[in-house]
């Protein structure tokens, strides 16, 4: 029989803009893994429209909890990402302590982006997400969000990659074994970095920056991570495939001339996802 891993994929759903669940899962699916959504939130759109509808999920989060506790349902990952109130961040913690015993912990800490806090988010949740990330053993921060788990100042001015690597550093001496962070501009390139800190070893992939903003790319770097990794490449090579796909992705959705708003043209790129798998 061939064996399926399996995701807990605690992460909100926007009906319009593709993020979160509506990007992990399909990523997921397409990478040969099977994906159980543990709703956070329900959003007419994601956040970046104005006058979006949002609904707190946290009532029915405990019951599908409880529900899963009791079929005894086992996990090969925790992927958690957007987080609707400080109440869910204690909720995924306890999910943890019950069942990542053996699973790989991905927290993907969404919080901000581009030096600026989500709207959704307080100085309280932003603290409790320290408590989170402890416990994980890969981190996907932004540069935003490692700096507001640092407390450090977002380098509006820029970052060297010395600093990046002491930040990365610093992210895992809080637990992780891996840090990640995203999204580092440098002399025309987008940079993605990352350390381990059991062998110590500092990894990066670079793109050539395209100076336009689309929602999305966040959750789509993380959930290719969370599917490669879980297809047990290396984090070297699960950065490069990342990397390279969120890439060739932007780069479709500015040729299919869609609204920026609108989401990531990723559907008919998902054949190289599943290409990858292929040793």
């Amino acid at each position: 029989m061939i064996s399926i891993k399996r995701v807990a994929a605690i992460q909100d759903l926007s009906g319009y803009g593709k993020c979160s669940l509506s990007i992990a899962i399909p990523v997921l699916s397409s990478m040969n893994i099977e994906v159980c959504p543990l709703p956070t939130a329900v959003l007419s759109t994601h956040t970046g429209f104005t006058g979006f509808n949002f609904l707190d999920l946290s009532d029915s989060m405990k019951k599908t909890i409880e529900h899963w506790k009791r079929l005894r349902v086992n996990f090969s990952c925790i992927y958690s990402g957007f987080l609707g109130s400080e109440k869910q961040i204690d909720l995924v913690l306890n999910f943890i302590a019950f069942f990542g015993a053996k699973a790989i912990k991905l927290i993907d800490p969404v919080m901000g982006d581009n030096g600026r806090v989500y709207r959704t988010y307080t100085k309280s949740m932003c603290q409790s997400m320290k408590k989170l990330i402890a416990v994980a053993d890969i981190i996907t921060p932004n540069l935003t969000e490692a700096a507001i788990l640092l407390d450090e100042n977002y380098p509006k001015e820029g970052i060297s990659e010395q600093q990046v690597n002491s930040w990365l550093r610093r992210l895992c001496e809080n637990g992780p074994r891996y840090s990640v962070i995203t999204g580092v501009e440098n002399g025309g390139y987008i940079y993605n970095y990352a350390y381990d800190k059991i062998i110590g070893s500092y990894f990066s992939n670079k793109t050539k920056k395209i100076t336009i903003n689309l929602s999305g790319t966040g959750d789509l770097f993380a959930s290719v991570l969370c599917g490669a990794v879980l297809n047990d490449f290396p984090l070297s090579v699960a950065l490069e495939i990342s990397t390279n796909f969120v890439y060739s992705t932007i780069l479709n959705t500015l040729k299919s001339g869609s609204k920026i708003n609108d989401g990531l043209q990723f559907e008919h790129l998902l054949h190289i996802l599943g290409a990858n798998l292929i040793k």
